[in-house]
C-alpha cells in the first residue's frame, strides 16, 4: 500500500505543498464544493475531487494539520431535532498569558472567526 505523498501527482503535491498553514487549509476547503451526497472521502479524493462533505472536511484537515506538527483533532457536535451534525478539526495555537485559542476549522460553511478561548 502506498503512502498518501506516495499517491499524489505532481501537481497534488504543489497544492499540499502550498498548505502551510491552518488558515491556507481552510481556504482550500472554502473553495472546494460542498457535497450533500451520503459518501465519505478519504483526504486524498478531498483533494483529487475538490469537494467535501462535513466528516469528509475536517478529515482533510486533520491529515494536513497533522503534517503541520498538529495533533489531528476532530470534534463531533452531535445532532439535536433541529440540526444535522457537525464535525470540526481543532488546533490549539497558544498564546502566552492568554491560553489556548481552538478555532473551529473545516466545513466551508463555517465562519473561520468561531473561536473557543480556554481558560
Amino acid at each position: 500500500m502506498l503512502s498518501f505523498d506516495q499517491e499524489l501527482s505532481r501537481s497534488e503535491r504543489q497544492i499540499v505543498a502550498r498548505l502551510t498553514t491552518p488558515s491556507k487549509i481552510k481556504g482550500f476547503l472554502d473553495e472546494s464544493g460542498y457535497s450533500i451526497a451520503e459518501t465519505n472521502r478519504c483526504p486524498l479524493y478531498v483533494l483529487r475531487e475538490r469537494m467535501a462533505n462535513c466528516f469528509d472536511g475536517a478529515v482533510f484537515a486533520a491529515a494536513l494539520l497533522s503534517r503541520l506538527g498538529f495533533p489531528p483533532l476532530i470534534l463531533d457536535m452531535l445532532p439535536n431535532d433541529r440540526d444535522d451534525d457537525h464535525v470540526l478539526a481543532l488546533y490549539n495555537i497558544s498564546t502566552p498569558g492568554i491560553g489556548g485559542r481552538w478555532p473551529s476549522q473545516i466545513l466551508p460553511a463555517c465562519d473561520s472567526a468561531n473561536q473557543f478561548t480556554a481558560p
